[in-house]
């Protein structure tokens, strides 16, 4: 699972690399972008945040900056969102918010006890994007000594 978010982190980084050099290189000026996150200064997300803003400055010249907007101080997850949506924001680093707004079919990644522990949630994740359809169910089936305090919500699926 974790080298499924560091190659999604790699080609987002690099597709944001891209446009964003191809775009400052049209405009023969400095362009700005703002990303905003809740997540806390230290955390590994905003880290990655700061990795990426300093490789697209470095490629593109300084044309390109990024300015973060951490700790939540342009809001939470679902004001970040509605920034993107409304074009007041350019990037925003989340958790499941968005996933679960947007595509609720995976809702079941916000739900308590679905997953014994770290290495089922990746388990799971890579069973489920290895499939081209299929139900989440399949993919996070767990053995009876499982405990959950929620009830199944396979029928949604």
């Amino acid at each position: 699972m974790k080298g499924i978010f560091q190659r999604g982190a790699f080609i987002a980084a690099a597709a944001a690399l891209a446009l964003c050099a191809k775009h400052a290189a049209a405009q023969e000026r400095a362009v700005t972008l703002r990303l905003a996150s809740a997540f806390d200064e230290k955390t590994d997300m905003i880290q990655a945040a700061r990795k990426l803003a300093e490789l697209i400055k470095e490629r593109t010249a300084g044309t390109v900056d990024i300015k973060i907007f951490a700790g939540g101080q342009m809001g939470g997850e679902k004001d970040n969102l509605e920034a993107l949506r409304l074009g007041e924001l350019d990037i925003g680093v989340f958790g499941t918010f968005p996933i679960v707004t947007l595509a609720p079919k995976y809702s079941f990644f916000d739900a308590p006890f679905v997953f014994r522990d770290k290495d089922h949630v990746y388990k799971s994740w890579e069973r489920a994007a290895s499939k081209p359809s299929g139900s989440w169910a399949a993919a996070t089936a767990t053995s009876p000594q499982t405990r959950r305090s929620t009830p199944s919500t396979t029928s949604r699926a």
